[in-house]
């Protein structure tokens, strides 16, 4: 008798609770879609929200060029570029972040704002560059020590040399 009583309110408890969480849960997920619908992002492709805080205030940063995690980010209000390269998963082995270029809308079109963030990250006194929204930065790569159209010279100028240098040779030993 008593393991039945006892079976019934062990059911009655875990049913109690499943509803508790259930109608919390879709409490939580009717916020977060009222709180989502609010905020005008709508993510595609490669777009990223970064960030600890949904609630905090969110600004959209593109990001393109030598980085892991190019695309559109929505961003923390008043992020620095060290935080976008770090949302963005950091800057590629062929990144020259010696020339960021940063292009942000003003009053007399754009402005364009180069930030050498090598020496930032060497410099103690220097400040991080703040973001605005809707700013788009370019992470260049670096540039090669011989272009391409540069190799395609050397090497037609490699064979025609060799072929006269193999000529000379061939006509000297007849």
């Amino acid at each position: 008798m008593k393991k039945t009583h006892f079976c019934k309110r062990l059911l009655s408890a875990t049913i109690a609770t499943l509803i508790t969480l259930t109608s919390s849960g879709a409490a939580a997920q009717d916020y977060f879609r009222a709180t989502e619908s609010k905020t005008r992002y709508s993510l595609k492709g490669s777009e990223y929200i970064s960030g600890q805080n949904y609630k905090d205030a969110l600004m959209r940063v593109s990001l393109l060029g030598a980085v892991n995690k190019p695309g559109s980010h929505v961003v923390p209000a008043n992020s620095e570029l060290t935080s976008l390269l770090a949302f963005a998963g950091g800057p590629t082995k062929e990144a020259d972040i010696e020339e960021i270029t940063i292009k942000r809308k003003s009053k007399n079109g754009y402005t364009v704002i180069t930030h050498d963030l090598e020496s930032f990250l060497q410099s103690e006194s220097q400040k991080d560059l703040k973001l605005r929204p809707n700013d788009l930065v370019h992470v260049p790569q670096k540039k090669p020590f011989i272009s391409d159209n540069g190799l395609k010279v050397l090497t037609v100028a490699s064979t025609i040399l060799g072929l006269i240098v193999s000529g000379l040779v061939i006509d000297d030993r007849l």
